[in-house]
Parts: structure tokens; sequence; C-alpha cells
């Protein structure tokens, strides 16, 4: 922690040296010091858990996660860059909204400790696939689909993997993985949420799929999709493929 002090000191030099001094008071623009403290709290937890789970996590979302932690502090991006603009210039007290910032993440340290403490299986993961793990193709059906259709468990990270033989001569066409959480909207698909489609290459060698995706909506229901999806046309073709080790793993993170 003694370390991002020293670093924010220098964004603070570096700051105020590139932009104009504000003059009077602060405007409505201004977020105020107390909740400035804690949206730069959030901010960097979410960074936290960006760096410790970087083997999971897609960096390349992360301006969507800032979004949302701006939004829950009811802020937007411009609203914050002109708020640290203005604390800039007075170092001393901003150092001390900082040191602020120090103490409550060391608190949410402390307090995540402990349910690991009293918990040791807060942050496990858990298998929650409930058909069987293994199929081949066409002794499973000449073009069948493997539907996902799993009951989520709440917030946090999923993960789908499986290990996949496609063989050269598979009739599929744009075979890829395909996942998304859903729930009941009222329209005739209802909600979704797309997991990255996994495309799979047919060349006869087994290979390891995974994809993964947090979810914070508390109004899934469901995780749903297809293992082995297709482009195909309703027809009479067959797939060549072994599909081995099937996961869904989630892990919840308080």
């Amino acid at each position: 922690m003694s370390r991002l002090l020293v670093i924010f000191s220098l964004i603070l030099i570096v700051v105020a040296a590139c932009s104009t001094n504000p003059l009077g008071p602060p405007g409505k623009d201004i977020i105020p010091p107390d909740d400035l403290v804690n949206l730069l709290t959030d901010l960097h937890y979410f960074d936290g858990v960006i760096s410790h789970h970087n083997d999971i996590l897609d960096k390349s979302d992360s301006i969507d996660y800032y979004s949302e932690i701006f939004s829950k502090h009811g802020v937007d991006r411009i609203q914050f860059e002109k708020s640290m603009n203005y604390y800039a210039f007075d170092p001393a007290n901003f150092e001390r909204m900082y040191e602020q910032v120090v103490e409550k993440l060391n608190r949410r340290q402390s307090e995540l400790s402990a349910i690991t403490r009293e918990d040791p299986e807060a942050f496990e993961t858990e298998n929650i696939w409930d058909r069987k793990s293994n199929w081949s193709f066409p002794d499973d059906g000449a073009n069948e689909l493997i539907d996902v259709d799993v009951a989520v468990e709440g917030p946090g990270i999923y993960t789908f993997s499986a290990q996949i033989r496609m063989q050269p001569q598979d009739f599929s066409e744009n075979p890829r993985i395909t996942l998304w959480f859903w729930y009941d909207d009222g329209t005739e698909e209802g909600y979704r949420d797309y997991f990255d489609e996994e495309r799979i290459t047919k060349d006869g060698r087994l290979r390891n799929y995974s994809i993964t995706k947090e979810l914070t909506d508390t109004n899934v229901t469901r995780l749903r999709g297809k293992i082995l999806n297709h482009s195909n046309p309703d027809s009479i073709w067959v797939k060549h493929a072994d599909v081995y080790n099937i996961k869904l793993e989630y892990q919840n993170m308080p």
C-alpha cells in the first residue's frame, strides 16, 4: 500500500503540471471528498481483482466494469477526471484522502481474510454441470446439439471447459460453443447475455476449450447454450466429433 501512495503522488504531480488551476470552490461537477474516497476504493479493489484473476477475467472488458463502478456511484468518467484534476492542486489534502482509500482497502482485505478463515470453501470452485461429461458423434446422434440449461448459483465467475476432437470429415458448418446467461423478461427468447463464442477446429486433434464470463445481474436464473453449435440448415448430415470432460465451474466472489 505504501507503494500505492508513492505512485499516486507522482500522478498528482503530472496532473497538476498538465491542468488548468481551478478557481474558487468546487462546482457541482466536482465529486465531494468522501464520495471520491469511496469511488477510488472501489476502483482500486477492482484492479486488484483483475490482477489476481488475470487468468480468467478478460482485461479487454475492463472499461465496461469501470463504467459499472462509475454508475454505482452516480458519476461519469468526465466528472471523475475533472475531480481528479481539481483535487490535484491540493496535494496534501488529496494525500490524506488517499490514505483513507488505503485504510478502506486494508479493512476490506481483512474482512475477506476473515471470511476465508471462517469458511475455507467461500472461494472454492464448484462444478455445476448436470449432464454426462463425455459424448461421441455420430454414436450420440447424427447431428445432435449438446444443450446447456443449468440453474445459476448467483453472481460470480462461470467457466465452461471441455476437450473436443472434431474430425476433418465432420459436416458441421461454423462449429462453435455458444453460451449465454438467461432470464424470463416476458419476450419470446428471454433476456440473453452472451459469452464470447469459441470456434471449434476441425483437424482431428484433441483440443482444450474454455470460456469464462462473470455474472453480476441478480435477475439471471439460467445458463443456457449449445455445445457443438452449427449453422447448417435442417437436413440429413452427420457429425464426427468427440467431447470429453465437460465442466461448468462456478466460483463465488464475495
